[in-house]
């Protein structure tokens, strides 16, 4: 039987959902660490999994894709630092992102963060050099020092109105920054925020 028709009609008998977790299941191997995990390039984490381990995932340079379940409240630092070609990770609803969690993944490509984060710790996404734009959710409040330290293709950012507290240089080295929307009284901190970035002048920076 042709393999297409195969995977339409099984669609058909066992439903989108069912279907889909089938082929997650298939292509994604379950593990809560890199020793589960070998080399392994697509990674899930076990459902009934509540939280990810200090450095569970550290330096590993095989994984490209990870899985995070609803059940994670939590992640440790330096969970995920130096998976060097890692691109896509789901975020579940946290409210705080560890310090250097996910520091020189080199290949992360994109930053969706839910609107339950308010805080992004030290470091958290440090050296992360392919990521090129961050929407923060409202409910943030606080990102700390070095956390988006050296993103050079990072272009736009914004940030809410509801944010509190921004650090001097959580954002030091983003040369490649072209875009800021930040809070007005922010504007006196901007060459520390932003400190080692191009001038600020050559910016678009819009207050709100």
């Amino acid at each position: 039987m042709d393999s297409l028709l195969l995977t339409s009609l099984l669609y058909e008998v066992v439903g989108k959902k069912e279907f889909q977790k089938g082929l997650i299941d298939l292509v994604f191997k379950r593990a809560k660490n890199k020793n589960d995990a070998g080399e392994y390039k697509y990674i899930q984490l076990y459902n009934d999994v509540s939280s990810v381990d200090e450095a569970a995932f550290y330096m590993n340079k095989h994984i490209i894709s990870i899985i995070l379940p609803k059940s994670i409240k939590s992640i440790s630092s330096n969970s995920f630092t130096g998976c060097m070609n890692l691109k896509f990770i789901n975020i579940p609803k946290l409210e705080f992102i560890n310090y250097y969690t996910f520091s020189q993944c080199i290949n992360l490509l994109s930053i969706t963060l839910p609107n339950t984060i308010k805080t992004i710790d030290t470091g958290a996404f440090h050296y992360c050099t392919s990521i090129k734009s961050i929407i923060f959710p409202d409910s943030l409040q606080v990102i700390k020092a070095y956390s988006f330290w050296c993103c050079e293709n990072l272009e736009s950012i914004t940030i809410s109105n509801n944010i509190e507290r921004i650090d001097p240089s959580a954002f030091t080295r983003c040369t490649n920054l072209k875009s800021i929307t930040i809070p007005k009284r922010y504007c006196y901190m901007m060459n520390h925020i932003f400190n080692n970035c191009k001038p600020i002048t050559s910016k678009k920076i819009i207050y709100i």
